[in-house]
């Protein structure tokens, strides 16, 4: 299960590259890129809450944790672009590299396990 999430949070990489690439050449972006990029995000962080909650499982707590406030200020850039249109470069870049601590952290707990 922990590769298909290491793949899931691959795609969110790769999209979140994207949609900040784009967003440093001030091009408009679909919004359907950041749904995707926050449906895969929450994707990925399903089944690792779904592990976690097992008795005698091991879970990657820190990653979790890291994985659930960068999705939930992924949320606040994403409400903030669709109600005010508005986009905030600062937030955006605590947001990455909040995720990427939370991936980081991931790698390192799906490393333990085998």
């Amino acid at each position: 299960m922990l590769k298909i999430v290491l793949l899931l949070y691959a795609i969110v990489v790769l999209l979140g590259l994207f949609l900040l690439i784009q967003r440093i050449r001030k091009k408009k972006v679909g919004l359907m890129v950041g749904i995707l990029h926050g449906v895969f995000g929450l994707g990925g962080i399903a089944p690792l809450i779904i592990l976690s909650s097992y008795k005698d499982s091991q879970s990657p707590a820190e990653a979790i944790i890291l994985l659930f406030v960068a999705f939930m200020i992924g949320g606040g850039m994403f409400c903030a672009k669709v109600f005010a249109d508005k986009s905030s470069i600062v937030v955006i870049f605590i947001h990455a590299i909040i995720a990427l601590a939370g991936i980081y952290f991931l790698i390192q707990f799906s490393s333990i396990i085998k």
